[in-house]
């Protein structure tokens, strides 16, 4: 209720403040170039049937999808290290094996991040 007095809407809830997070974070590399593909689309849903996610969640995700937040909004919600680890391995899956934006995306966003090369090298093999 103290979004909407502000003149906001009320944050999405898919359970989980930081499941939220990752779908986003998925869906803003997934458009790092501007578009998301079906490919990039359908990985970030069948996350959401991984996670055993219900019809509401998925309407949500449907309408993140349709607005992407901005890199610099998912960003002020990463707090620690591993937070930080999640927000880039869940960017990656969304887009791997894509073009060079995304591959550039993520370099930009592993140094925004915070990450080394070497943890870097360790989340990207895990991919």
């Amino acid at each position: 209720m103290a979004g909407v007095l502000r003149g906001r809407t009320p944050e999405p809830d898919l359970g989980d403040a930081k499941a939220l997070l990752l779908i986003r974070a998925m869906i803003t590399a997934a458009n790092a170039d501007g578009q998301i593909t079906p490919d990039e689309q359908q990985r970030i849903l069948s996350s959401l049937d991984a996670a055993e996610a219900g019809p509401d969640d998925r309407r949500i995700v449907e309408q993140e999808l349709q607005a992407p937040k901005p890199l610099d909004e998912i960003l002020r919600q990463v707090n620690d290290p591993e937070t930080a680890e999640q927000v880039y391995l869940a960017s990656e899956l969304a887009v791997q094996g894509g073009t060079e934006t995304d591959r550039q995306y993520l370099s930009y966003l592993a140094s925004r991040l915070k990450l080394s090369p070497e943890q870097r090298r360790q989340l990207d093999s895990l991919v």
